[in-house]
Order: C-alpha cells, then sequence, then structure tokens
C-alpha cells in the first residue's frame, strides 16, 4: 500500500497543470453527459415500452449505441480542445518560467517586464519583479557591507603588523618601546572586539527579538540614571521631558540598546557645560522620542551616510574617539525592525537631534 501511495504521488508530482486543466475539463464534460443520459432517462421512461414496440428494440439499441459514441467522439475532442486552450493560456506561465530559470546572483537586474492585460498571470511576474527589486537591493546593501567591514577589520590588523614589524627590526627596542606596542596593539584588539560583537549582535538581534509592550518614561529614565556618570565626566546635562505614559510594541532590550546609543553619542559629541533632552510624547500612531544635544554638530553633506555600516563623520571633534562606525548603524537598524524610523536635524556647531518613531503599542502596526 505505501509503494502505491508512492507510485501515485510521483505520479501526481509529474504531471503538468496543462494535462490537469484537461483532465478536470473532461471529467466536467462526462459528467455533464451522465447527467443529461440520467436526465433523458427519468423523462422517457415512461414512454420505453411504446418506443420498443414502435420501433423494434434492435433499431432503439441501434440508435443507444449510436449516441454513446457520438458522445464518446463529443468527449475525446472536447478534451484534445480543452488541452490545447489550456497550453495557449499557460504560455506565458512558461515563458516566465524560461526566463526566471536564467536569473542567478550575476543577474538581478533582469525583470520580466511582462506585457499583458492585467490578468492574474501580469500580477504574478509584477509581483516576482518587486521581489526581484527587493533582492537586489538586500544583495547590494550586503556587498556594501561587506566591503566596509573588510576595509575597516583591514585597517587595525594592518596597524599592528606595521607596529610589530618596526619593533622587530629595530635590535635597539627598549622595554619602554615594548609598553609602547602593547597599549597600541590593546587599543586595536578593543576596536576589534567592539567591532565582531557589534556584528554578531546585529546578526543575531532580529531572532532573537521578543516583541511586547514597553512603558517608553521608565526605560529612558533607567538610561538617564546609568548614564549620569558618564555625563558628569564630559560636564553634560541630562533631562527628560513630555509624557509619561506612552506605550510601545517592542523588545525591551534593543530600544534600550537604540536610545543608549542615542544618548552616549549625544554626551560624547557634546560641549562642556553642555546638555542633552530627551521628549517624548505621542503623535497618532506614532510614539516620537527626540534625542536633543548642544554638541559639535553634523555637515548636511554627511548627514546622510551616518547610519550606514563603518561611516564615521570626519569632523574634526570626532577624530579622538575609539569608535567603530556601528552605533548609528544599529540604531537604524534596530528601530527598523521595530516597524519605525529615525531621523537626524543637525548644524555645525549647533548641536544635533536624533527623533526616533516606533509605532504606539495597540496601533496594529
Amino acid at each position: 500500500m505505501t509503494a502505491r501511495r508512492r507510485a501515485l504521488d510521483t505520479w501526481r508530482r509529474q504531471i503538468t497543470l496543462q494535462m490537469r486543466i484537461a483532465l478536470v475539463t473532461a471529467g466536467l464534460l462526462l459528467g455533464l453527459f451522465l447527467t443529461l443520459v440520467l436526465a433523458m432517462y427519468l423523462v422517457l421512461a415512461p414512454h420505453l415500452s411504446a418506443a420498443r414496440r414502435a420501433v423494434g428494440s434492435d433499431s432503439l439499441f441501434d440508435a443507444t449505441i449510436g449516441t454513446l459514441a457520438i458522445a464518446l467522439l463529443a468527449l475525446v475532442i472536447g478534451w484534445l480542445l480543452a488541452y490545447w486552450l489550456a497550453g495557449r493560456l499557460l504560455r506565458p506561465l512558461r515563458e516566465m518560467s524560461q526566463r526566471v530559470t536564467q536569473i542567478n546572483a550575476n543577474s538581478l537586474d533582469t525583470r520580466l517586464a511582462f506585457q499583458g492585460p492585467s490578468d492574474e498571470i501580469k500580477q504574478l511576474a509584477d509581483a516576482f519583479d518587486q521581489m526581484l527589486d527587493q533582492l537586489q537591493a538586500a544583495f547590494d546593501q550586503q556587498s556594501r557591507f561587506a566591503a566596509s567591514a573588510a576595509h575597516f577589520l583591514r585597517t587595525p590588523l594592518a596597524t599592528m603588523r606595521t607596529n610589530l614589524e618596526v619593533l622587530r627590526s629595530d635590535p635597539n627596542a627598549s622595554l619602554q618601546d615594548y609598553y609602547a606596542m602593547s597599549a597600541i596593539l590593546e587599543r586595536n584588539l578593543t576596536r576589534l572586539e567592539r567591532s565582531v560583537a557589534d556584528l554578531l549582535w546585529l546578526a543575531q538581534a532580529e531572532k532573537d527579538m521578543v516583541r511586547e509592550e514597553v512603558m517608553l518614561r521608565p526605560l529612558l529614565e533607567d538610561l538617564l540614571r546609568l548614564l549620569t556618570p558618564f555625563a558628569q565626566k564630559h560636564d553634560v546635562a541630562l533631562q527628560l521631558t513630555g509624557a509619561t505614559d506612552i506605550r510601545v510594541n517592542g523588545d525591551e532590550s534593543l530600544l534600550a540598546r537604540v536610545f543608549g546609543n542615542l544618548l552616549e553619542n549625544a554626551i560624547f559629541y557634546n560641549k562642556p557645560n553642555g546638555y542633552v533632552t530627551v521628549t517624548l510624547r505621542s503623535e497618532s500612531p506614532w510614539a516620537v522620542i527626540t534625542v536633543t544635544d548642544t554638541g559639535v554638530g553634523i555637515r548636511a553633506e554627511e548627514q546622510p551616510h551616518i547610519f550606514e555600516p563603518f561611516y564615521r563623520a570626519r569632523d574634526s571633534g570626532t577624530q579622538h574617539r575609539e569608535g567603530v562606525g556601528l552605533g548609528l548603524a544599529l540604531v537604524a537598524h534596530m528601530v527598523k525592525l521595530h516597524g519605525g524610523r529615525v531621523q537626524v536635524n543637525s548644524t555645525p556647531n549647533g548641536g544635533s537631534q536624533f527623533t526616533v518613531r516606533l509605532p504606539l503599542y495597540g496601533s496594529g502596526s
């Protein structure tokens, strides 16, 4: 029995859609014919005896056989016509299938560009083209990310190798030189560790994301308390204003990372006696969180790039930071995972304002 089922399943998988349509059509024709025969029999049953006496049993039998033969011929012709018509209707699908099989990672810019009536086949072709657009964008983003990561990781590795070679080739190197070298190696290793940790966190965050009701006010208050010593060290004041009862649907740990990164940047890139203000408000269907600082600001031409991985503003006031250029990329990615968006408004030497919009809890997003 199991072997028969496997054989039947194999036959079902091998039969084409065109053949299925033809078989279904033939089945419908056969069912219609049998229904008509049954109806005729029910109508004529009271008169069959009189018909036999009038024309004879042999003539009635011959007429019945002839009718069945004509019906069978009509059934075969109907099946052939249905098979041919199904082939004509499915021709665009076969052409689409042939073009799709030719698309690979090196030809993602190919599109079906189906030109036909606005029916289900065109909807399928357009949906496939949209999928290719998204796939190509994802591949391009992945390629840029890989290139940026390779470029960034190569820099500290090259620095460490160069310093080691210089120290190794100097026969008069002192213990102090070795200490200085160890400090350089430690800084570069720290940057590498931070980069790898952020990359792993970025790769796993979406898989580990747990959505639940999150109260934003307590979350932000906790972050401000944790960052108060860091802010005092840089002579920066922190303050939180706005609504108190705003809830979003998200992962509390990821949102803490989002606002923690924004606050750390706002503190670090600030000026002495500066301040950072966090404002929380509701603009249905969004919860709007702004982080405003009085820091060095960001030039207009660099603002579109600050959310890209490994990008760091070239402002002279930021060159000394031991960052890796992933903080804001993580922020943008996490906010996007929550169905929100982040934007920046900044003026050089006039401070920056980062605005995060997240769907309100229960908004249906």
